[in-house]
């Protein structure tokens, strides 16, 4: 269903059409401090953290659920965690 969106400072509108999100990522990271794992979403101000793996995605699953309205959430949620990793050759 299109909406339309005025902008109050140009005096434009524009339509606009909201679907619910495919997919949303959230960038993985180890903790240094305490350990375990913080997880940060990209482009939405979700954060969530948890001592073990399964904790998080337990945690990621109850944030997004909280922050979206009710039916908006995305259908799929994707964790990227890269590991940066320095082997001695010598």
């Amino acid at each position: 269903m299109p909406t339309w969106i005025i902008n109050a400072l140009s005096h434009q509108s524009t339509l606009c059409y909201y679907e619910r999100m495919s997919e949303i990522v959230f960038e993985i990271s180890e903790d240094d401090t305490d350990g375990g794992f913080i997880a940060r979403a990209l482009g939405h101000s979700i954060v969530t953290e948890a001592d073990t793996w399964e904790g998080l995605r337990a945690n990621v699953i109850e944030a997004v659920r909280c922050h979206f309205d009710e039916g908006k959430a995305p259908a799929v949620i994707r964790l990227h965690r890269v590991i940066d990793e320095l082997i001695a050759v010598a």
